[in-house]
């Protein structure tokens, strides 16, 4: 909305009856043309909002995959074929690519549905609770450690456990996890007897 009258009030009443902006006549015309290009692509974005949406809706309570590719359809058939195995199953993919969605996916087909499904992205963890926060710990373990407590391992045992960016953790806690998946057992920190998962 463009005004010769420059009073707040008068903007935030027409904002709210939908002005996307509003500048008074004075404006300069780079700031006009950069107000109508973002206009047009939050316009733009509302229309995919409303189509994805209606996507969304029909897809019901079907895994939640949109894309009509022969790709999608290959990892799709993929992820149902191996829901079926007792693996562990590693998720390759750049940031943004549905990793977790393919796990969500893959827990929700396997005979683990009915068990929790916990995801953890290690990056955001710092790196002196990633530990900790993966395999417990008992009381006492540490400072401030008053109580025992589970670990996700715990947390999503019978589930399923989804581990992002496994790569930022030490080598130490690598070799830690890998035995937790290769044998089925984990040590909480200050623990001193194996827990199976």
């Amino acid at each position: 909305m463009i005004s010769a009258i420059n009073e707040v009030e008068t903007a935030v009443q027409a904002m709210k009856h939908g002005a996307y902006h509003y500048i008074t006549k004075d404006f300069d015309y780079d700031e006009l043309r950069s107000l109508v290009r973002n206009a047009c692509e939050r316009q733009d974005l509302n229309r995919q909002v409303i189509t994805l949406s209606a996507q969304v809706a029909e897809q019901g309570d079907r895994p939640f995959l949109i894309g009509p590719s022969r790709q999608i359809r290959d990892i799709v058939d993929l992820v149902h074929r191996v829901a079926r195995l007792s693996a562990t199953v590693l998720i390759l993919g750049e940031s943004g690519t549905g990793k977790e969605l393919l796990a969500r996916l893959l827990h929700r087909e396997s005979g683990r549905s009915e068990a929790p499904f916990i995801a953890v992205n290690l990056s955001a963890i710092p790196h002196e609770l990633v530990e900790s926060t993966l395999f417990g710990h008992e009381r006492g373990a540490f400072t401030g450690a008053h109580k025992q407590q589970l670990g996700k391992f715990e947390f999503a045992a019978g589930g399923t456990l989804f581990l992002d960016e496994i790569g930022d953790l030490r080598f130490d806690l690598q070799a830690k996890l890998l035995r937790a998946i290769q044998e089925g057992e984990i040590e909480r920190v200050g623990g001193s007897k194996p827990l199976k998962t």
